[in-house]
């Protein structure tokens, strides 16, 4: 994480390409203080940045690969995010149901006009089928359980957050299938957003 001394130093000297890699862990967490401003001063800068962002993309680091996305490469223009074209084809292939890099790095190739949709239709298409898939496991009953034990977590917020440990402790199975279940969910709810804003709606 960079202080703001440091910072500082490095924004106003004049040869500023060495610092980009310490940039670039500065906003591996965009919570954390000056990753804002390092987000501002990156993307003046996209053409020289590209290359390391390359390195990152690929990278184990899904969340640091997500700020990548969202942050930087996101803003760049069609030209500079041609530059990391391969690397966005890569995590598009992936399915990522936690950080969904693979639905971000889709949506930049078809909002730059890399792709178009008949270019990533079969893709798209596969990782429905698995997201289905996965959800067709669940049955009713574990739906109505989940549904109760979210009503109970809300009420346990608004009332005694002090039971929250006992409440985890109890149902931490459940919960665990109950987390898997959510993220599916999200994750097709991503998908599905994904191909209105670039099919528009049947």
């Amino acid at each position: 994480m960079i202080n703001d001394a440091r910072l500082n130093f490095i924004l106003s000297s004049k040869e500023y390409l060495p610092y980009l890699p310490e940039l670039l862990e500065g906003i591996q967490d965009i919570n954390w203080p000056n990753a804002y401003r390092i987000v501002e001063f990156l993307n003046k800068h996209d053409v020289e940045v590209a290359p390391y962002v390359k390195t990152i993309l690929l990278t184990e680091d899904t969340v640091w690969r997500y700020w990548m996305l969202t942050k930087l490469v996101s803003n760049w223009s069609k030209n500079t995010v041609e530059i990391v074209k391969s690397e966005l084809l890569v995590i598009a292939e992936l399915l990522d149901i936690y950080e969904e890099t693979d639905l971000e790095s889709l949506d930049i190739l078809l909002t730059k006009g890399i792709l178009d949709w008949t270019d990533v239709r079969s893709m798209v298409v596969a990782k429905e089928e698995t997201i289905h898939s996965g959800l067709s496991g669940f049955t009713t009953e574990q739906i109505e359980e989940f549904n109760e034990l979210e009503k109970l977590r809300q009420e346990i917020i608004q009332t005694d957050i002090s039971l929250i440990s006992r409440y985890v402790q109890e149902n931490e199975q459940a919960l665990k299938m109950k987390n898997k279940y959510a993220t599916l969910s999200n994750y097709l709810v991503s998908l599905e957003s994904l191909k209105i804003k670039h099919i528009g709606t049947d």
